[in-house]
């Protein structure tokens, strides 16, 4: 991947530059997940594009598979935080609010369908390796618990 400098506002996501393939596993661990995340600069470092790609399986038989494409730095808002629109193969449009804080950054994302919880947020912090993504719910108002842990991690290009 070529060298872009990131406009100051999005320089602290720069751990998500490059390819990353990791593995986790969903609730108690039933559905296995594997995921594949190719991050770059684009526009001159203006935004951040994230092309995903989640495959889910249940009792070692492929169940699912979804692609999607963020592109992070629409805007930047008054309070540091970060806008990133996110495109599903399903065709839906979904917008998030990402809040940078000191090794981590963290968003509201959708509940999972598969449970009972009023809010979902996922939290993406840097490692030596890549990163960690973790989903965490809040079970009506009762506390963030961890839902799920993929870990990334850096390949070569």
């Amino acid at each position: 991947m070529s060298h872009v400098d990131a406009s100051s506002d999005l320089a602290t996501l720069g751990f998500l530059v490059g390819r990353f393939t990791g593995e986790g596993s969903l609730g108690q661990g039933a559905t296995k997940v594997s995921k594949q995340v190719v991050g770059r600069w684009e526009v001159g470092g203006h935004f951040l594009s994230l092309a995903m790609t989640a495959s889910y399986l249940v009792n070692q038989t492929l169940a699912d598979v979804h692609h999607a494409l963020a592109v992070v730095g629409v805007m930047t808002r008054p309070d540091g935080s970060i806008e990133a629109r996110v495109f599903t193969d399903g065709g839906a449009i979904y917008e998030h609010r990402l809040v940078v804080e000191p090794g981590r950054v963290s968003f509201r994302d959708r509940v999972p369908h598969e449970i009972r919880a009023s809010e979902a947020r996922k939290i993406l912090v840097p490692t030596d390796y890549g990163y960690d993504e973790t989903l965490e719910i809040d079970r009506d108002g009762r506390g963030f618990e961890r839902y799920s842990l993929v870990r990334l991690r850096r390949q070569a290009d």
